[in-house]
């Protein structure tokens, strides 16, 4: 190594560089006297750019609408920080902090991007990743229904539940039953 100089690597005797981290490598060459030459030197530099860490995603679990919000992770070799958002140019189901916690808001793809600064010995770097997000089975119940004398006029029933989705009745399957339902609801 050039003498006087902080170098972003070592060198063996016979030439083989090892680098140590991103700046400058300063390296002499020295030439013993023989025959009719004299001893000579030569100096040389050249960069060492930082490395781009490979940025990961940990595994995201299969998430469901409904699901409580839960935090993601990215990680590399590097000590950057690491701040998240949504992929730009994709329709997202859901929403994310800069610090990684993901609140889904409907069922389809969620796609995420982390974004890790440039630190020490690496340059910055991005990660991208997606998610399904399923359906959620929406909870339909019916509320008490009064107790029922043979001979009452017919009445209606509702069931509901937090999806907006179309309520349909039927007799259960299997079952005897004491009376009819309509698709809409009405018993007799």
């Amino acid at each position: 190594l050039t003498a006087g100089q902080t170098s972003a690597g070592t060198v063996s005797s016979s030439g083989l560089v090892t680098l140590t981290g991103a700046g400058t490598v300063y390296l002499t060459a020295t030439q013993a006297a023989s025959g009719n030459y004299l001893a000579a030197t030569a100096t040389t530099s050249f960069a060492v750019a930082q490395e781009v860490a490979a940025l990961t995603f940990a595994a995201i679990p299969p998430q469901t609408f409904g699901n409580a919000p839960f935090q993601v992770t990215a990680s590399s070799a590097s000590s950057g920080a690491v701040t998240y958002s949504l992929t730009p140019g994709q329709t997202s189901a859901g929403t994310v902090s800069s610090s990684g916690l993901v609140t889904l808001t409907g069922s389809g793809t969620v796609y995420l991007t982390a974004t890790q600064a440039a630190s020490g010995n690496y340059a910055a770097g991005t990660a991208t990743t997606s998610f399904a997000v399923a359906q959620e089975v929406p909870t339909l119940t019916f509320p008490a229904i009064a107790p029922q004398t043979f001979g009452n006029p017919p009445f209606q029933v509702t069931a509901s539940s937090a999806s907006s989705g179309a309520v349909t009745y039927s007799l259960t399957p299997g079952q005897t039953s004491a009376g009819t339902v309509s698709s809409s609801g009405l018993v007799t």
